[in-house]
């Protein structure tokens, strides 16, 4: 199988590679070149002639395990400016509290650098985040699939040698799930933020020469598996009334993550029975906007890292 390992590096200028700068805890990863064609053929013949290139992109998933140190350049290219405090450790806080998301992601694009083996490397050009998926559950090391959407792929690249960072993975013990601020005994968790983002085909080129943009509402959907204690949170479910939800990954030293989704509405509650078995419930929600977060969604991330 050989040598296999994925980075990701900032581009400058929109679709020319560069190296990777980060390198990631890859678990799995479905990047595809996607060519998009017309069969030539007319009333004249029973068979295509020929069939032409029209246009093309990239897209896929990186599936990864969650790492404290890694992911902050990622969330950043994923949810815009990160505001960076403090002299070590270090909080990213995205968007930033005077940030417009929308804005804060144009302009930011990755080169994506894959070794599948020995003799094939890819990079990935014009890549733009489009989308982020946490899992979390006590069977597992909490993992992070990111979208991706990209412009090209060049073939004639070199490898770069990875240098990882520090194995902070997010382990299950270190995570909280909160409604109100009140703690929930949860079982498992996932949060689906997805950005509704174009494919800028124009004449004159087949591979994107504007880069993609936001043209949607940030979608933020999420569900969690929790032990049925009381009425308390199914009646906010029930009730129809907003939440404040926080999914907090602590290490109890240097790393902390914190997903804040002040302005919640529960979408799914009811507990179900199965068997004799413990009683649980599946909540289902989706964010919406509010002032205190400037989004949706807010990332407030700490770690080592003075440098994305």
């Amino acid at each position: 199988m050989g040598l296999r390992y994925a980075g990701v590096g900032v581009e400058s200028t929109f679709k020319t590679g560069v190296v990777p700068t980060r390198w990631l805890e890859l678990l799995s990863e479905d990047l595809t070149l996607q060519i998009a064609t017309e069969k030539l053929h007319g009333i004249r013949e029973w068979s295509p002639r020929k069939i032409i290139e029209l246009n093309r992109m990239i897209s896929g998933t990186l599936r990864t395990k969650g790492n404290y140190q890694e992911i902050a350049l990622m969330i950043d290219h994923l949810l815009g400016d990160s505001g960076v405090a403090g002299a070590g450790p270090y909080t990213h806080t995205q968007p930033s509290a005077s940030g417009i998301p929308s804005t804060g992601r144009i302009g930011k694009y990755l080169s994506v650098g894959l070794r599948k083996n020995e003799d094939l490397y890819l990079r990935f050009l014009g890549c733009k985040l489009t989308s982020m998926a946490v899992s979390a559950a006590p069977d597992k090391i909490t993992e992070i699939a990111w979208g991706v959407l990209g412009a090209d792929v060049s073939l004639a690249d070199s490898p770069t040698a990875p240098v990882y960072l520090d194995d902070d993975v997010m382990i299950p013990s270190e995570v909280t799930l909160s409604f109100d601020a009140a703690a929930l005994d949860c079982e498992a968790v996932e949060i689906n933020v997805e950005i509704e983002t174009d494919n800028p085909h124009l004449l004159g080129s087949k591979v994107f020469t504007k880069e993609p943009v936001e043209t949607g509402a940030i979608a933020v959907a999420c569900s969690a598996t929790c032990f049925f204690e009381d009425l308390v949170q199914y009646t906010k479910f029930a009730n129809v009334t907003d939440v404040d939800v926080s999914v907090v990954l602590d290490t109890g030293g240097d790393e902390i993550w914190t997903m804040n989704m002040n302005k919640v509405r529960l979408t799914a509650g009811d507990p179900a029975i199965d068997g004799r078995g413990r009683l649980k419930a599946t909540y289902e929600w989706e964010a919406m906007f509010d002032t205190t977060a400037t989004s949706n969604f807010q990332s407030v991330l700490v770690n080592d890292q003075a440098v994305l």
